[in-house]
């Protein structure tokens, strides 16, 4: 017979980004909380494969209810990873290393959107895009810097237990079944990514593969985030850059593919034709969760299930929005006050 237990105020389902950076602002609130991982904490699959680019990719990146989320989340960044290392956590490598967009086909929609709506700056040259604010982060290292200040806070993580199910009892979400028994909870945080929907139909979120190398380079060879067509090249401090990326409608498939590998070199040699033909160090794959419409995640109470909070769905920027989007959900929870 399955065993319960309260352990926590909250439980947070998924040790990404999204709900690593949740579990760490609800604990900093004062509440208990726990985060339980169907794989090993943070190795997330589009969080820890994301290129940490701390921007949209295109304009209209995101849609106007968005819009707030990411404002509040870049402008938060740097403290945030400041005070992340200085609780003696990971450095995330937080810097400002700009975006070059290589012959955007609108540029009046660029200057727009990311300048009017985004506040980034950006400079016309000839016919290319400069955004000198662009800043960027490692995305494994900041997962395993939210992970050490989370745990090191009094947080508790349960790493390689899938959550199977919700426990409900009427309406109201009490906890979440395991194999290993029940955990009960006064609120539990939806942070599953792509694999939400299979928790709560509210989670409207589907998978979609992203595959990137990364390959051999000195460091300050590339001098700043490259951008064409929705693909890049982001340059790490140490010297390798990171190519990226694919966007494949491929279900649950988390394979890498040959065409994809041929595909990403192809997008280098016409982004940087000198790297073309250096050593691919790495190849692998994420799943983004994405959303039916574009530029829209799901950061709000579930409107059929009481105490289930959702916050999912942010496809290519997860990364980008995970502070904004933890601090909101965190002031939701806080406050108790449920909308229906």
């Amino acid at each position: 017979m399955a065993s319960s237990s309260r352990s926590a105020d909250v439980l947070v389902i998924g040790a990404g980004v999204i709900g690593l950076s949740t579990a760490l602002a609800l604990r900093r609130a004062g509440l208990r909380v726990c985060v339980i991982e169907r794989a090993a904490v943070g190795r997330g699959s589009a969080s820890w494969a994301g290129g940490g680019i701390l921007s949209p990719l295109e304009p209209g990146g995101v849609d106007d209810a968005t819009l707030p989320i990411l404002r509040d989340s870049l402008a938060r960044y740097p403290a945030w990873c400041e005070a992340l290392v200085a609780a003696g956590a990971v450095d995330p490598e937080y810097r400002v290393s700009g975006m070059r967009v290589q012959a955007p086909a609108d540029l009046a929609a660029w200057t727009d959107f990311f300048e009017r709506r985004c506040g980034l700056r950006v400079e016309i040259a000839e016919r290319d895009a400069w955004l000198p604010d662009v800043a960027q982060v490692r995305s494994p290292r900041l997962l395993r810097a939210l992970s050490t200040a989370f745990v090191a806070g009094g947080g508790e993580q349960v790493e390689q237990q899938a959550v199977i199910g919700l426990e409900t009892t009427g309406d109201r979400v009490i906890g979440v079944r395991t194999a290993h028994g029940v955990r009960s909870a006064a609120v539990v945080v939806l942070a599953a990514g792509a694999w939400s929907r299979a928790l709560s139909a509210d989670a409207p979120v589907r998978p979609v593969r992203g595959q990137m190398l990364l390959i051999d380079a000195a460091p300050g060879e590339l001098d700043a985030i490259v951008l064409r067509d929705g693909r890049y090249l982001i340059p790490r401090r140490d010297g390798p850059v990171l190519v990226g990326s694919t966007l494949e409608e491929a279900g649950f498939g988390d394979e890498v593919t040959d065409e994809a590998r041929t595909s990403l070199l192809a997008s280098v040699r016409e982004m940087a034709p000198r790297l073309a033909q250096r050593r691919v160090l790495a190849h692998w794959s994420g799943l983004r969760p994405a959303t039916p419409a574009p530029g829209t995640c799901v950061v709000r109470w579930a409107p059929a299930t009481r105490g289930l909070f959702l916050n999912t769905g942010h496809h290519r920027l997860g990364i980008t929005l995970a502070p904004g989007s933890a601090q909101r959900a965190a002031d939701a929870i806080v406050s108790g006050v449920e909308r229906r």
